[in-house]
């Protein structure tokens, strides 16, 4: 994506010196900073959940970069185990987090002058801190950094940053692919690299860090290199070993983080282990995070509650590679469904839902109503290359339990190999129809989508040896077929990756440093990654590439088992020529399982090295013993769910949390009262505000405070009763109340306040906006003030009823009684400017009921 209109890069003079950092950033934000939509996760003002000291006067100051904007990250962790990181190694540390911001944030930030990486929550620039961590996630992400760091003011080379600046270290899950960004060593645009898993190794950096502070700092980073052996300097290049937890504990996962404005506050994810047991020769994940490790249940379920408590959380989502391989995962799901509002779970086995009958009809107890399978390949031979470990029959098996259950939606997705033969095209063919019919018959208004992504050849995993498949004109006649055949048997069919986006993902993953200068030149020309690759982005990055003399035919040609891959230097777990084995094996097509046992498949251990030791090979083979009682259990404690009592308390909302998501505030309710009071931790299931947050209404009341009601699902009367009258920071609770009435309100003493720079004539906007909607009203002043005096025939209308407002230079204040039918969020629109819900503020004093 290019800005348009996008300004030059904000350049240093020579030296690499901060210097004159220019204008003051939170002057700016303070000033201007409402009208970006950034602005809304940096809401409260300061966010308590941070924890941090004065940043002045803080031990140590770490950034967390993420190189996606907030929305497409929020449901992620890197950041939020760095940031826990960093609070368990020292409560006097502040930690800060940059996303790249939104395509229009980045406009109005450029035309300003103000850099596009800041803390969001201190609002300092890079330069002002300790230490910068960047997690890169996926390999498209490496076409920001240059941008984000060009459009900063923060010199692009390594070599050209001075003593003033803080070691910037890049790491995350596709670390293993970021061999674009190694340049020549010295124009690198990051000091270092960190390698593999950094629950444990992030601590030791912190230390070195504290204890070498003023030493120069390429010492610095030779004694982290020295301490961490997976930190890897691309200026002293070398062979380092990848870091994993060999025996990962309850202490290793994340709990001390922020919790950010957004729609998933409320919502923790819960890691079941580590690694996976997989072998899927296409998968990067499977290959860089072995071997698979599950954590106890015991620590899984200490850890769920630890969430409840520090991060407030009411829904929980269990994580991991394949989750349903864990030997107690219905053991673990029976009890989170019991203390928890809502329960999820992502990334789950074909064969393991057709080897235990009992899976699926646990979710679907728990209300899962849309589930999402892995088929991968298009017929038996594709999977059997791809080493998924499914057959026809697993696939078969599952569709048919899923379409005799209460499911709305099920998305299957394949990977296109390039490698797929007419009769793997006629077996998918025969699998749709048969499909088809059977939806028919079963559950004819079943919506089946299927998601097709072209094959990613990616480094370290067996694939990395296969020739790359980069012309257009050879897939698109592929992916014709078969959105053809899959359209004509009733279903949908989409492409989860558009063609020049995965040619580019492709370069980058199977390229060297010499795309730095191309990933350099799109920053200066404005391009970065937000979620879309325009044609003109691709044409130009490829032409890039071709001048850097990267698309050459060794890069696109079938490698040999002697080749040498930029990310050579990085010694993984495997033992030497494994990878090259599996290669072997995907060209002979043979599928040799993978080390859990699942129904009658056992486990076998394949010798990829990756265990410490052989009676550990085996150690994490999942043999469970499933039974209806675990899925009966389940269900009825769904049942039981619908059947809690939610007693309700009159809540005090502070003008301090104005402007947070239900979410937001939902969570830090939640984590107030079960820290208070641990024995309601289990029983308490959420906390919610059923008047002005809840989904239905929160649109019409932007920048909420003041009087509400809130829920407690899961306590009873007594319980909720003996919660009047705490009170923490940004709400009390008060008396018990009635639940509401759907529709919940008549009548509303009410003060809007809007300021005075964000509103042009606001006194004509709110008379207009009255006129509008029909309200029967004439207005006269009183001193400073001016009434809205309403006619008896605007209480049928159920507006605005009446009231007054007084304009000065902080702005309009207007104090109204207000029907069922106000909506301020309407106002705002019919003023024209969006912006201006994130200034507004909406004070409610007084609420009542129709009788």
């Amino acid at each position: 994506m290019k800005p348009d209109g996008c300004p030059p890069p904000m350049c240093r003079e020579p030296g690499g010196s901060p210097g004159d950092a220019g204008p003051d950033l939170a002057a700016w934000f303070e000033r201007e900073g409402w009208r970006l939509c950034l602005s809304e996760i940096r809401v409260p003002r300061p966010n308590p959940t941070f924890a941090n000291p004065r940043f002045e006067h803080a031990r140590l100051r770490v950034l967390i970069m993420r190189l996606s904007p907030f929305g497409v990250v929020e449901r992620s962790q890197p950041h939020l185990v760095l940031a826990h990181a960093v609070r368990a190694f020292s409560a006097d540390a502040c930690v800060d987090l940059a996303f790249l911001p939104g395509e229009r944030d980045r406009n109005t930030l450029m035309k300003a002058g103000m850099p596009l990486v800041f803390g969001i929550e201190s609002c300092r620039r890079v330069e002002e801190f300790d230490l910068v961590c960047v997690s890169v996630s996926y390999v498209l992400e490496l076409l920001n950094l240059p941008f984000l760091f060009l459009h900063s003011s923060i010199p692009l080379p390594c070599s050209a940053r001075d003593e003033g600046w803080p070691p910037i270290i890049l790491g995350g899950s596709a670390a293993l692919a970021s061999q674009a960004l190694h340049g020549r060593g010295e124009d690198c645009p990051v000091d270092a690299f960190f390698y593999g898993e950094g629950e444990r190794a992030v601590p030791q950096i912190l230390d070195v860090i504290v204890r070498t502070a003023g030493r120069p700092k390429r010492e610095r980073l030779r004694g982290i290199a020295a301490t961490v052996p997976s930190v890897w300097l691309p200026w002293e290049p070398g062979a380092v070993p990848k870091a994993i937890l060999p025996i990962p504990g309850r202490e290793d996962l994340p709990w001390r983080y922020p919790v950010l404005n957004g729609g998933e506050a409320s919502t923790a994810r819960l890691p079941a282990g580590f690694g996976c047991a997989s072998f899927c020769a296409f998968c990067f994940e499977a290959f860089d995070r072995r071997p698979s490790r599950d954590l106890p249940a015991e620590d899984i379920l200490a850890h769920a509650r630890l969430l409840k408590q520090s991060i407030g959380a009411s829904r929980i989502e269990i994580t991991g590679f394949n989750v349903n391989t864990h030997r107690d995962f219905l053991k673990v799901l029976a009890t989170l469904s019991t203390r928890f509002d809502e329960v999820g779970v992502k990334s789950q086995r074909i064969d393991v839902l057709a080897a235990d009958p009992c899976l699926l009809d646990a979710e679907a107890a728990l209300g899962k109503r849309s589930f999402t399978l892995g088929v991968e390949g298009v017929s038996a031979r594709i999977r059997a290359m791809l080493h998924k470990g499914v057959s026809t029959a697993d696939v078969d098996i599952v569709l048919r339990r899923l379409l005799d259950l209460p499911v709305r939606e099920v998305k299957l997705f394949f990977v296109i190999t390039g490698h797929e033969t007419p009769q793997d095209i006629a077996e998918f063919r025969s699998f749709t129809e048969r499909l088809a019919e059977s939806r028919t018959r079963a559950n004819p208004r079943l919506r089946i989508l299927f998601s097709a992504g072209l094959l990613m050849r990616m480094p370290g995993t067996p694939f990395q040896y296969d020739r790359l498949i980069l012309d257009e004109h050879t897939w698109a006649p592929l992916i014709g077929r078969l959105r053809s055949i899959s359209e004509t048997a009733g279903f949908e069919f989409r492409l989860a990756t558009p063609y020049t986006e995965y040619v580019m993902g492709q370069v980058l993953a199977m390229g060297d440093g010499r795309l730095l200068d191309a990933l350099r030149c799109l920053g200066q020309e404005g391009f970065c990654y937000d979620g879309e690759v325009s044609p003109s982005m691709g044409g130009r990055f490829l032409a890039l590439a071709a001048d850097a003399g990267v698309l050459t035919p060794k890069l696109v040609e079938e490698k040999s088992r002697t080749h040498v891959f930029p990310w050579d230097h990085v010694r993984c777990q495997y033992s030497d020529g494994f990878l090259w084995s599996r290669y072997e094996a995907v060209r002979a097509g043979v599928d040799e399982g993978y080390c859990v046992t699942v129904g009658l498949k056992k486990a076998r251990c394949l010798g990829c090295g990756a265990c410490e030791d052989p009676p550990r090979r085996l150690a994490h083979s999942a043999v469970r013993a499933t039974t209806p009682v675990e899925v009966e259990a389940i269900r009825k404690a769904a049942i039981e769910k619908t059947r809690l009592p939610a007693p309700c308390a009159a809540v005090w909302v502070d003008e301090s949390l104005a402007g947070v998501t239900p979410e937001w505030l939902q969570a830090w309710m939640m984590r107030a009262i079960t820290t208070a009071r641990p024995d309601l931790a289990d029983r308490l299931l959420v906390a919610r505000d059923v008047l002005f947050l809840s989904p239905r209404l929160q649109a019409s009341f932007p920048g909420f405070w003041g009087r509400s009601i809130v829920a407690f699902r899961g306590l009873n009367a007594e319980e909720a009763g003996q919660l009047s009258g705490m009170e923490r920071e940004g709400f009390r609770i008060g008396a018990p109340a009635p639940l509401p009435p759907d529709p919940a309100w008549s009548r509303l003493e009410l003060t809007l306040f809007v300021p005075g720079d964000a509103l042009a004539e606001p006194s004509s906007r709110l008379a207009d906006w009255l006129r509008s909607h029909r309200v029967p009203f004439y207005l006269s002043r009183e001193g400073d003030d001016t009434r809205i005096q309403c006619s008896p025939a605007a209480s049928r209308r159920r507006h605005v009823l009446g009231g007054s407002y007084r304009i000065s230079e902080a702005g309009l204040e207007a104090r109204l009684t207000v029907g069922a039918r106000f909506d301020a969020g309407d106002f705002l629109r019919f003023c024209g400017d969006p912006c201006l819900r994130r200034r507004i503020r909406l004070c409610v004093h007084a609420f009542s009921f129709d009788p």
